[in-house]
């Protein structure tokens, strides 16, 4: 297949490169009885590109939530840099904490109700104890009886205070309830006139004043149900709950998904660079290039290896200060690396000199998925410039 010179803007090379890896993923099990594509050297960041060129629903299960939450971090970039929109996605989080149950919870009120099509998940996460009314709605002109709205809040897992300060909280004072949810940034006040609800604002923890009224909210849980087997079986599962779904698979976990699940047609990942079963991602390895911390002995070797390859490379980094340090280090190489801005990555077409056609950008604010406040990484993505695009290379940590 040929395409014309002028298609050469990154967004363009990344869903051709995609196209061609989709479709031998799935040519690669015609004629067999075993429906199971495999693909192995699929970095988590060159998967991120291919799932943004995925056209039908899909469920993704990591074998650890870390690598879950670096998929989404690296997805919701190629979203924000492709101008992606209809290309929503949702991280499925194992329920370590009130915030994640309540999280948890939204999601399978929004799979249910046909709202997301696309989940990444962990093999911790992909089980809930959750049936389909565990949240309650509230508005104003509602009718409910007090003493019925404790025990609903109660039942879902919120601890009764005296004063509310932490998410998955209540106080009841007579006439009002004060609810802090667990998916919401701010505490509610819910004032009632009998047993109707009067009025919903939220309020500032600190002062107690008001700060919005609001007309009505959903309330999730704070606590997850024991997940209920049947027969050896997880009926609340996503892989059940999801069916239609093209199912990603970790081979790591993959092995003990499929026997537990009765699952045929699947495909399984692996993020080693090393040959395995299936096909070869065509990616480019960062290992062994000589740009990660290991393997050089200062940040200043970086320029150097950038000059040698044979590719066009874009970097994208975490702040401007890093920016600024990174062309320091280019231009002290004769390196051109324009700055851009992150949503103009994907359609950048710009003058690349040869063997050293580097661009700079700066990810947006969009891009940041950190729940733990523990990620600090730059992004390193390099693409062929030629018609037959081999591949991306995989996220490079220059710290």
């Amino acid at each position: 297949m040929t395409h014309p010179q002028h298609d050469n803007t990154l967004q363009q090379i990344l869903a051709r490169h995609a196209e061609d890896v989709l479709h031998r993923l799935n040519s690669s099990i015609e004629g067999h009885n075993d429906k199971s594509r495999r693909i192995y050297n699929v970095s988590i960041p060159h998967f991120a590109a291919l799932l943004l060129h995925h056209k039908s629903e899909y469920l993704v299960i990591e074998d650890t939530p870390e690598h879950a939450e670096a998929l989404c971090h690296d997805l919701q970039y190629f979203v924000s840099a492709c101008e992606r929109k209809e290309s929503m996605f949702d991280y499925f989080p194992p329920s370590l904490s009130p915030e994640l149950v309540g999280e948890r919870a939204r999601i399978l009120r929004k799979l249910i109700s046909g709202g997301v099509s696309h989940i990444i998940t962990s093999v911790d996460a992909v089980s809930t104890g959750f049936g389909k009314s565990a949240p309650f709605d509230i508005s104003k002109g509602f009718s409910v009886d007090r003493e019925l709205m404790e025990m609903m809040l109660a039942e879902i897992g919120y601890r009764k205070v005296n004063i509310v300060m932490e998410k998955g909280e209540y106080a009841e004072r007579g006439w009002l309830f004060d609810i802090y949810p667990v998916t919401e940034e701010l505490p509610v006040r819910v004032e009632f006139f009998g047993d109707e609800i009067d009025l919903i604002r939220t309020f500032d923890i600190e002062t107690q004043r008001s700060i919005k009224k609001i007309k009505e909210l959903t309330i999730y849980p704070a606590m997850e149900p024991l997940i209920e087997v049947a027969d050896g079986e997880i009926d609340n599962s996503l892989i059940r709950m999801m069916s239609k779904a093209s199912i990603f698979l970790s081979g790591k976990i993959a092995p003990e998904i499929i026997s537990k699940n009765d699952l045929n047609d699947v495909t399984i990942f692996s993020h080693f660079a090393i040959a395995g079963e299936g096909i070869d991602s065509g990616a480019v390895p960062v290992v062994g290039l000589g740009i990660l911390p290991e393997e050089r002995q200062s940040i200043d070797d970086v320029g150097q290896v950038l000059s040698k390859i044979n590719k066009k490379v874009i970097i994208v980094l975490a702040s401007t200060a890093q920016i600024e340090r990174c062309r320091d280090i280019l231009s002290e190489r004769r390196i051109v690396a324009p700055v851009i801005n992150t949503e103009q990555t994907c359609l950048y077409e710009g003058i690349f000199l040869p063997n050293e056609g580097n661009t700079v950008g700066r990810p947006s604010s969009a891009q940041s998925f950190d729940t733990h406040g523990q990620r600090n990484i730059w992004r390193a993505a390099g693409v062929q410039a030629d018609e037959e695009v081999e591949g991306i290379e995989a996220a490079a940590d220059y710290r």
